[in-house]
């Protein structure tokens, strides 16, 4: 039998590691905390200097360790004197590699730019957002989109080829979330595995706005430019498609993956934010591709 030191030493180890297991794992499944909205995701966007992104799309749509670039998305919040604050993001790619591999393959390479702003008032409510879609060579609109807020609801304008128009009216609860499907999210604070929220999701691609049912799954380490990072794992629903963000703990956005059928498509940060923390030391989880 163990000496009284050696008792109360091993005692003393369990009661660390129960403790560390008891705050990392599952304190916060009972901490009562509000998913982020639109005004905390403006407050904690801001940023000087703007963040670029890859587009990656996966050779093989039922694998994920072999992706190739197809186009790079540079996205920046900024807050106005007024006390507005805009988030704007700015997407280039090719369509021959977006859809190599499915049955829409083709051999003809179009590049699109795809713009959008999303203009946030003061209280942190969506005022108004403009999404568009052109051909980079030649200039021409393919799509666009324009969204303003009227007291508690969203009214849409899509406007597509041959003068197409097309209004849509969406609920619109205070702060509620309104996002871009191809523009990567830059932080999402105070995140809590649990928490469950919806989206609208508006798609520059289709002109479909829908709502996206969201979930913070579990924590997860990935690999992200070589290093293991410790993450929450957010889960988007939107039937029959879904979709992962990883989060890093400080609310930093690594990687996104965007619902699109026939396609595996990921937005991946290729900068570092500013406070990096968390490449060291990842706390225990299964390694996300």
């Amino acid at each position: 039998m163990p000496s009284r030191p050696t008792c109360l030493a091993i005692l003393c180890l369990w009661l660390i590691a129960a403790a560390t297991l008891l705050v990392r794992d599952i304190l916060p499944r009972w901490v009562t905390t509000n998913p982020p909205d639109l005004r905390a995701l403006a407050k904690a966007s801001t940023s000087p200097e703007p963040s670029r992104w890859a587009i990656l799309v996966a050779n093989n749509p039922m694998a994920t360790s072999k992706f190739q670039a197809v186009g790079e998305a540079v996205t920046q919040s900024k807050r106005e004197s007024s006390g507005y604050t805009l988030m704007t993001s700015r997407v280039n790619f090719g369509t021959g590699g977006l859809l190599r591999g499915t049955l829409f393959a083709s051999t003809s390479n179009v590049r699109l730019a795809v713009r959008s702003t999303f203009r946030i008032d003061p209280a942190g409510n969506l005022e108004r957002f403009d999404a568009d879609v052109k051909e980079a060579e030649s200039g021409q609109t393919w799509l666009t989109l324009r969204g303003t807020r009227r007291a508690e609801q969203l009214e849409v304008v899509i406007e597509g080829p041959d003068r197409l128009t097309i209004r849509r009216t969406f609920p619109y609860p205070a702060h509620g979330m309104v996002q871009n499907s191809l523009s990567p999210i830059d932080r999402l604070p105070n995140l809590r595995v649990g928490q469950r929220w919806e989206s609208q999701v508006v798609s520059p691609l289709t002109g479909s706005v829908e709502t996206a049912s969201i979930e913070v799954a579990k924590n997860q380490v990935i690999q992200w430019k070589g290093k293991l990072v410790n993450t929450l794992e957010v889960v988007s629903t939107i039937k029959p498609l879904k979709a992962r963000t990883w989060v890093r703990p400080d609310g930093w956005v690594l990687r996104q993956e965007v619902p699109f059928p026939f396609v595996k498509l990921v937005l991946e940060r290729k900068d570092d934010p500013v406070g990096s923390s968390a490449h060291d030391d990842p706390a225990p989880g299964k390694l996300a591709p």
